[in-house]
């Protein structure tokens, strides 16, 4: 296979400007790993609490509020969504007291994210469509910023860390195709990104999006609940709209279930933002939960075929075998591609993240040896090319 260049970020940068400027093609590129470690200031917490769980109760609010105090305190960001019930609001008052704690609001604006799309729509259980999109239009979207950032106790004179747009799912429009092309039309969602992105209202232009091929409505698992599926889970989908949408726009991207240890789905996503020079937010590293023992739910719906389980157990084998957490070798590995800047991880309490970050520094000790076993074992796919292999007492911490 080709390679799409070097490891470093100016390479990076140089190869996204030359793509653009010859309409080249990523097909056939590798993606670029590398050794590099992250601190605890690249993770994000994913705040959705089970919120968008229709089967799960109301979050605990004050468990929460304690969560997103803890990541703070860590100097974590925290990515959100009108979506997902109460989140906006407990982010808020934990902004609220940790103002009221001296820490500086500007500084702080800028570790909140949230999205624009989805919201909630009829109560959760309900006998209606549980979510709603907001529309593709740049009115809707800077309303729902006003609404986001009333709820968040941070006004518009903050710039917050980034704005996504969540997922590309129908709603009222009648396919997935059509609500991008709304979208990245004059007067459409991204124009309303873009400005505000040049106004200083936000630092970032990013999307939101599930990348996991074996999810409802995607072509790998039939939809069977009505009202319930969105159809925005292909990887297609999500290179449909970065490169209809204009040179330049997405700073970065969340992406959802595409690369983890069990699946690397949105390998081709990757591929390409690595070439467009975007930066990668990784999300759904545990693979719904799978990989530190739990079960599939409905909010990350895998399909626990033969061929998966013997790769689940492989990994716990491998894990075993070299005496590391599953969730340091999840945590690592999930960083490898150089295109990674972020991993979002979902956390319940103010435990998990502190054993989140403990993983995290474990991580950069898993022996070089255990991912080559991992291949040799197929646990790993041919066109994941591990980096070169350095000296182990050599420091690769920092290494871009």
């Amino acid at each position: 296979m080709a390679s799409c260049g070097g490891p470093s970020t100016r390479r990076l940068r140089q190869l996204a400007a030359e793509l653009r400027a010859e309409g080249a093609s990523t097909e056939g590129c590798d993606l670029i790993l590398t050794w590099k470690t992250f601190a605890t200031t690249d993770v994000v917490l994913g705040a959705t609490f089970n919120s968008t769980d229709p089967d799960v109760p109301d979050p605990d609010y004050e468990l929460c509020l304690a969560t997103v105090l803890e990541a703070f305190r860590w100097g974590m960001a925290v990515d959100t969504a009108p979506l997902y019930r109460d989140s906006e609001e407990i982010i808020g008052a934990a902004v609220a007291k940790s103002i009221a704690a001296g820490a500086h609001v500007d500084l702080l604006a800028q570790h909140v994210w949230t999205k624009v799309g989805l919201r909630t729509g009829a109560p959760l259980g309900g006998d209606e469509p549980w979510v709603e999109h907001g529309g593709a239009s740049a009115d809707a979207a800077r309303r729902s910023l006003a609404a986001s950032q009333e709820r968040l106790a941070l006004p518009d004179q903050y710039c917050l860390g980034g704005l996504r747009f969540h997922d590309i799912a129908g709603g009222d429009l009648p396919t997935t195709n059509d609500l991008i092309d709304r979208a990245v039309a004059p007067g459409g969602t991204i124009e309303a990104l873009r400005s505000l992105r040049e106004a200083g209202r936000i630092g970032e232009v990013s999307l939101g999006m599930n990348a996991n091929g074996d999810r409802p409505g995607s072509a790998a698992r039939p939809a069977d609940t009505p009202g319930k599926c969105i159809d925005n889970t292909e990887p297609q989908q999500i290179l449909r709209l970065i490169r209809k949408a204009p040179s330049g726009t997405f700073d970065s991207a969340l992406i959802n279930g595409g690369f983890n240890l069990l699946n690397q789905d949105a390998y081709e996503v990757f591929v390409e933002c690595q070439a467009r020079g975007i930066k990668v937010h990784n999300a759904g590293i545990y693979a719904g939960g799978l990989l530190l023992g739990g079960a599939p739910t409905e909010r990350m719906p895998y399909t626990v075929t033969p061929e998966l389980q013997q790769r689940l157990d492989g990994w716990k084998a491998l894990a075993d075998k070299y005496g590391v957490p599953m969730q340091a070798i999840a945590l690592r590995f999930a960083a490898m591609p150089a295109v990674v800047s972020k991993l979002v991880v979902g956390l319940s309490n103010p435990a998990e993240v502190r054993t989140t970050i403990e993983a995290l520094m474990v991580g950069r000790y898993i022996p070089q040896t255990l991912w080559a076993d991992a291949q040799s074992r197929g646990l790993l796919p041919e066109r994941i090319q591990l980096p070169p292999f350095v000296p182990e007492e050599t420091d690769e911490e920092g290494r871009d």
